[in-house]
């Protein structure tokens, strides 16, 4: 994977997509999404980088879900900072899976997003 804006290459911890799988799995049961800080403090992922490395799991996450045809429940992971849609390299990454081709911010990709959520909660 492409490292962006110079951000570090963090190892993702062994289980971190394991674990944040089955938090997001039980936030998708509750109907729920929640943010990248809230997932890192549920996961108990430490600084240094404990952001970093959940973005890296929800990436690799979100490979998996979209190799299987599965909703994407890396999609419940939300920005506090932006609309409350992922953060720009969220759609960054899926344009490097063919899953999304849109703009990474602004309604297209808000509109993606409702909609996945739909497919998530419909599952």
């Amino acid at each position: 994977m492409s490292n962006r804006h110079d951000e570090p290459e963090v190892p993702i911890p062994v289980g971190l997509v394991a674990a944040l799988e089955a938090h997001l799995a039980q936030l998708a049961s509750r109907r729920e999404t929640t943010h990248y800080l809230a997932v890192a403090r549920a996961l108990a992922v430490r600084p240094p980088h404990h952001l970093r490395k959940v973005m890296r799991s929800l990436e690799e996450l979100a490979s998996r879900h979209h190799a299987a045809g599965q909703p994407l429940l890396s999609a419940l992971v939300v920005s506090r900072v932006r609309a409350p849609i992922p953060a720009p390299g969220f759609f960054a990454h899926l344009a490097t899976l063919g899953a999304y081709a849109g703009a990474e911010e602004g309604e297209e990709a808000r509109r993606w997003h409702q909609a996945e959520i739909a497919r998530i909660f419909a599952g």
